[in-house]
């Protein structure tokens, strides 16, 4: 499941839905705070390890 959806984050040309919101937040942990936003599948650990995104 993980590699499919990371996969897809980095592959897809999708603009709205639940892909585009991961490839944002992925790609700010790449390219903008490699601290924060761990999660590619969800968001849940980074709520319990406190690493959530700044909202924008």
């Amino acid at each position: 499941y993980y590699e499919a959806v990371h996969y897809r984050v980095h592959f897809s040309l999708s603009e709205s839905g639940f892909i585009a919101r991961q490839r944002r937040r992925h790609f700010y942990h790449h390219f903008t705070n490699n601290k924060r936003g761990f999660g590619v599948t969800s968001p849940l650990w980074d709520h319990v390890f406190g690493t959530t995104l700044p909202r924008p």
